[in-house]
């Protein structure tokens, strides 16, 4: 696990920290709120997994977009740009749906056979901040991609 990885998870546990005492000016309250949450962290493991950083949030009515903007903001990615003009408008209709994995792993800048393995339920699932750069790529809302991938949310629609 890399450095980067353990400090998410740490910036989320503080982050998540000063949320509870500004909801839950009850100690008591807080505790048992903060039970939950240790639970389920211990139950992801270490790496902020997306799963995790989505049932945390739910659990104290967190917005999820500001999470990821105040968590997340300096992660880079790229935009999955349209084609160019040049490009017929079947073309352009069929390029969110004809992305390559390569493409997009690398415009999320996820590691392509970390992506592969996850997509391919090798590995349980994508890392919170891979969730927020993969909306980023395809210029969607966080939670979009959160309720989608988590929640009962519908498919996100890409381009629109």
């Amino acid at each position: 696990m890399t450095g980067h990885q353990v400090n998410k998870s740490v910036f989320f546990r503080n982050y998540v920290g000063k949320i509870l005492k500004k909801k839950f000016k009850s100690k008591s309250s807080r505790d048992v709120v903060k039970e939950n949450i240790q639970d389920l962290l211990a139950k992801g493991g270490d790496p902020l997994l997306g799963n995790v950083f989505f049932l945390v949030l739910k659990l104290i009515d967190e917005d999820i977009d500001e999470a990821c903007d105040s968590l997340f903001r300096n992660q880079k990615f790229s935009l999955l740009t349209e084609l160019n003009e040049n490009e017929s408008k079947l073309a352009r209709f069929l390029a969110p749906y004809t992305r390559s994995d390569q493409e997009v792993a690398e415009a999320a800048q996820i590691d392509s056979s970390r992506f592969n393995r996850v997509k391919n339920k090798l590995l349980p699932d994508l890392y919170a901040f891979e969730v927020y750069k993969l909306a980023g790529a395809f210029e969607l809302k966080p939670s979009a991609l959160f309720e989608y991938f988590y929640g009962d949310g519908p498919r996100p629609v890409v381009g629109m």
